[in-house]
């Protein structure tokens, strides 16, 4: 057996790592590497290919009626066991406002309010998700909800939330939708982000701070991937919606704290006991948190620091058995789609010289030498994954 890993984030982030920042980084929204609608230089310079796809797919989306999140729904997680009825509507609606949102950066819609309701089609869609989804009463996957349940109740309670995945992957939408498309948000909506820097709050931030018991944090030692997933989600929240300096990097701590309890039940050589598509969910999600920490003006991570970072990205290759297949030691599937955010084990292998083995190894990715990069709405990943009845669920 392979012993744990008696490293810590602190030893990944260098000798400040793991000490209360004196100060929250200066303007991290303008500093994580990713420019808002107004920069034309580089979202008119996207290749053509990637641009008409995107806009492809969102034509046909709006083509389509938008997922409704239905108490109905919701309620057969409780009733017949069927989770998917409401699950899938929610995950729907957030590929939609993901690709939406995507689709308004690269037009660059930017319609005033009086404007005909058919000026800005993927600006105004988007918006509508967005608001669909601070007007439900939860975001919380149905299974997860434990407070609500524990009254016999079918309905969500707004005022007691449940921060899980569900609550995450919202949280993080949020954050880079008001991103990326914020100025131009305030002349289409004026008063909608506030109302979403108001909904994250409410739901992700204060929980977060004042529950420090939440059973994903792993103090006991049982951390799997539901920490890095929901504490990456809280940290783009922190750094793109948190105003207040001081705040920010308190919330900045608590991450880098609770992240301690996953890092350590990692073994020295990198391996996932949940398999390898549980790593995209949760070793990956911790280097894509390192690489935010940087961009944010953070320490800066080193792969070579740490022998435990290098077996991480090492991990997904050792699993490999060619084309799409993967050992398989999880209840996930052993057939992975090539839509994975390979930029970010990319970028960190790159730190550690090994850039000529990520070329190599997967070249058929795509039809490109290099793994497929992905715009950073929703977290820097696809929304969809994992799909229905995959990982982390």
């Amino acid at each position: 057996m392979v012993k744990p890993s008696s490293e810590r984030l602190s030893a990944v982030l260098g000798p400040d790592g793991g000490r209360e920042p004196e100060r929250s980084p200066a303007d991290p929204a303008a500093r994580v590497g990713v420019p808002d609608v107004t920069c034309r230089a580089v979202w008119d310079g996207v290749p053509g290919p990637v641009r008409e796809q995107v806009l492809t797919d969102a034509a046909e989306e709006l083509g389509r009626p938008a997922p409704r999140l239905l108490a109905s729904a919701w309620a057969r997680t409780f009733r017949d066991g069927d989770r998917g009825a409401y699950e899938d509507a929610a995950w729907g609606l957030q590929e939609r406002v993901s690709l939406l949102t995507l689709a308004a950066v690269l037009t660059g819609e930017s319609g005033e309010a009086a404007e005909s309701p058919g000026a800005c089609p993927h600006l105004d869609a988007a918006i509508d998700g967005l608001v669909a989804f601070a007007e439900a009463s939860t975001w919380c996957w149905a299974p997860h909800e434990r407070f609500a349940a524990e009254r016999g109740d079918l309905v969500p309670d707004p005022d007691d939330p449940c921060l899980d995945l569900g609550a995450a992957e919202v949280a993080s939408l949020f954050a880079w939708a008001d991103h990326a498309l914020g100025p131009h948000l305030d002349r289409r909506m004026p008063g909608l982000r506030r109302r979403l820097r108001r909904e994250v709050e409410q739901r992700v931030l204060l929980p977060f701070e004042r529950r420090r018991d939440w059973h994903w944090i792993g103090a006991d030692g049982g951390a799997n991937n539901w920490n890095p997933w929901i504490h990456g989600a809280v940290l783009a929240a922190a750094l793109l919606l948190c105003e207040d300096g001081a705040r920010r990097a308190h919330l900045v701590r608590l991450v880098v704290e609770g992240l301690d309890h996953y890092v350590v039940t990692l073994p020295d050589d990198g391996g996932i006991d949940e398999g390898i598509a549980y790593w995209w969910v949760g070793a990956c999600r911790l280097l894509e948190i390192l690489g935010l920490l940087a961009d944010a003006g953070g320490p800066a991570p080193d792969a070579r620091r740490t022998a435990l970072l290098g077996a991480l990205l090492r991990y997904p290759q050792r699993m490999h058995l060619g084309g799409d297949w993967y050992v398989n030691v999880g209840d996930a599937p052993a057939r992975l789609t090539a839509d994975q955010p390979w930029q970010a084990p990319f970028r960190w292998d790159c730190g550690s010289g090994s850039r000529r083995r990520w070329r190599t190894r997967w070249p058929e990715r795509g039809g490109s030498t290099a793994p497929h990069h992905r715009a950073p709405v929703s977290g820097g990943r696809s929304p969809r994954w994992p799909t229905s009845g995959g990982a982390g669920r």
